[in-house]
């Protein structure tokens, strides 16, 4: 089957997010397996260039595309807080196979409460 959808995985992610958008087709660079410790700057970089969407719970994205302008094909920030670890997956797994098409070239963030498209 030919893969769907390309995304980074920043380091931060948990890897199961990762392993589990693998098993349903999606094409997944993670950071964390490949080039652990770059900087956010180049993280960008390298999901720009490479058209690809990037998930991360690092909320300095906002301020390099915001404050710096910097250009993006899409961003998923999660930021779930205290809910179990299972129900953090299962989530952020749903809202990337229902909304991926809404979310490119948008920065999102996705909270126990509801996903936001800016």
């Amino acid at each position: 089957m030919q893969k769907l959808h390309k995304i980074i995985a920043d380091e931060n992610i948990d890897y199961d997010i990762v392993k589990i958008l693998r098993e349903k087709n999606f094409d997944i660079f993670s950071i964390l397996e490949s080039l652990p410790s770059i900087s956010d700057f180049d993280v960008l970089s390298s999901a720009s260039f490479g058209e690809c969407f990037l998930i991360t719970n690092d909320k300095d994205f906002g301020e390099l595309i915001y404050k710096n302008n910097l250009s993006h094909n899409g961003i998923l920030l999660i930021r779930l807080g205290d809910m179990d670890r299972e129900e953090k997956i299962k989530l952020v797994i749903e809202t990337i196979i229902e909304n991926f098409e809404k979310m490119q070239n948008h920065f999102c963030v996705l909270t126990n409460k509801q996903l936001r498209i800016r």
